[in-house]
C-alpha cells in the first residue's frame, strides 16, 4: 500500500498537471494530425509507454487520466480475482464475474493504447496553436585551426 501511495505521489509531483485534454479534444480532430518536427510528444512513444497502463498518458501530460486507466485495470483484476474465489467456493456468480473481469481488463488495456496515442496527438496540435515550440540539437564544431579547439554541446532553438 505504501508503494502505491509513493507511486501516486511521484506521478503528481513530477508530471506537469496541465490536464487540458478535455478542452482541447473539442477543438481538434485527430484525423487531421500529422507529425511535425518540434512536436512536444511523439504519439508512437505514448503508445509504447502504454504497455504500462497509464504511462503513455503521463508522458502526454495527462497524469490523472493515466491514473484512471491504471485504476480501471486494477478494479477489473480485482473483480476477476473475486469471481474466481467465489466460483471456487461453489457459487454460480463466480464464472460470470470472472469472465466480466477478464473482458473489462482486456478492453481497458486495449483502449489504453489508442487513447494514449490520441491524447499525444491532440496535445501536439494544441501546443502548435499556442505558437511556442522548442528544439534541442547537438552542436559540434570541428575546426582545423590549431588555435581553436574542437567543441561540442547542445543548442536550444525557441520559436514564438
Amino acid at each position: 500500500m505504501k508503494g502505491v501511495i509513493v507511486l501516486l505521489f511521484l506521478v503528481f509531483t513530477t508530471a506537469k498537471v496541465n490536464a487540458q485534454y478535455r478542452t482541447y479534444k473539442n477543438n481538434y480532430d485527430v484525423k487531421n494530425y500529422s507529425f511535425k518536427e518540434g512536436d512536444r510528444f511523439q504519439p508512437a512513444m505514448a503508445g509504447v509507454l502504454a504497455i504500462i497502463p497509464g504511462a503513455g498518458h503521463v508522458y502526454a501530460n495527462e497524469p490523472l487520466r493515466g491514473v484512471a486507466f491504471l485504476g480501471g485495470m486494477s478494479t477489473s483484476l480485482l473483480i476477476t480475482t473475486v469471481g474466481f474465489a467465489i466460483g471456487y467456493g461453489g457459487s454460480d456468480l463466480g464464472a460470470p464475474m470472472m469472465i466480466g473481469g477478464v473482458l473489462s481488463f482486456v478492453g481497458i488495456y486495449i483502449w489504453n493504447f489508442f487513447d494514449a496515442v490520441k491524447v499525444a496527438k491532440i496535445q501536439n496540435m494544441a501546443f502548435r496553436d499556442l505558437g511556442v515550440s522548442f528544439n534541442f540539437k547537438p552542436f559540434i564544431n570541428n575546426s582545423n585551426n590549431q588555435l581553436q579547439s574542437n567543441s561540442a554541446g547542445l543548442s536550444l532553438q525557441l520559436n514564438f
